[in-house]
């Protein structure tokens, strides 16, 4: 369960076989720009060596903040996409 900084549930992890999945995902395509992370409202999203990683345990595809994933909104080379 997810909840909101006022503690309004916003979201129930779906699972699948005991393990999360994750709402988005970023691909090798990523520049390393940074134009994602701050956008993520649970901050969800961090610097990998080498592209930056969206944490399968927090990202909830912004809902609850958003109509649609704020990440994939900014990304400037669409490498962000469902997982």
């Amino acid at each position: 369960m997810i909840t909101s900084k006022l503690g309004q549930v916003i979201c129930f992890r779906k699972q699948n076989l005991g393990e999360t999945i994750m709402a988005m995902k970023i691909s090798e395509e990523c520049t390393f720009c940074a134009a994602c992370e701050p956008e993520c409202p649970v901050e969800a999203i961090s610097a990998g060596e080498f592209v930056y990683v969206i944490d399968a345990a927090v990202c909830i595809d912004c809902v609850g903040y958003n109509d649609s994933p704020l990440c994939v909104k900014v990304c400037p080379v669409d490498c962000i996409s469902k997982a």
